[in-house]
């Protein structure tokens, strides 16, 4: 599967210009494609010739970004993160969805409560943040990785944070718990040390 090219198509004068640029974001090449007749037809042609040369281009050079790859299970992708080399994991279903107009980046972050840095996948250039997990859960305002890797945004995954607090049932246990005692004891956690919360969970049960 393509990834994204690394580069831009702008309209330039009577047609559009495409130019790809080094995983730095430096100007590597430029090429522009004329407008050959008049109407609407015409303008999307010559989009179409910029859009494919700029994604040969990338092909080419190496600058490809968030290259996708299909699973042999065939309903699972992998995708690459731009400049670092780590995948992150998601259903085919959402292929779409997150190669939609998104760029992905790896950002690393402290857990809030067991301090232990999480990896998640981010898009570039989006105000307010948005987190891989974040766009294929909306309805969810804290999402829980069962595995705890921030990475792996299948949907069998992802479960509603506060309803595990709260000790419901989820689809299946974490193979660690993100809190600093196993999931079988009781835990207190500080969730707000401002307003001097304290959440309790009592024996959690998996089904």
């Amino acid at each position: 599967m393509q990834g994204h090219p690394c580069g831009t198509v702008i309209p330039h004068g009577a047609g559009y210009k495409g130019t790809v640029c080094d995983m730095a974001g430096a100007k590597v090449a430029s090429r522009v494609f004329s407008v050959t007749s008049v109407g609407a037809a015409a303008n999307d042609r010559a989009r179409e010739r910029a859009e494919k040369w700029l994604q040969r281009e990338s092909d080419q050079r190496g600058y490809t970004q968030n290259r996708c790859q299909l699973q042999k299970d065939g309903h699972t992708v992998t995708m690459e993160l731009c400049r670092t080399g780590r995948r992150a994991v998601f259903d085919l279903q959402d292929l779409h969805r997150i190669t939609n107009n998104y760029e992905w980046h790896l950002v690393k972050i402290p857990h809030k409560v067991s301090r232990r840095v999480v990896e998640y996948a981010i898009a570039a250039h989006h105000t307010p943040p948005l987190y891989m997990h974040a766009l294929l859960c909306p309805h969810i305002t804290r999402v829980w990785h069962l595995n705890e890797d921030g990475l792996d945004n299948r949907r069998c995954n992802m479960v509603n944070a506060h309803r595990v607090v709260r000790g419901k049932r989820v689809r299946s246990p974490p193979t660690r718990s993100i809190y600093s005692t196993s999931v079988s004891e009781n835990a207190r956690v500080s969730e707000n040390a401002k307003r001097r919360r304290v959440l309790t969970t009592t024996k959690i049960q998996y089904s």
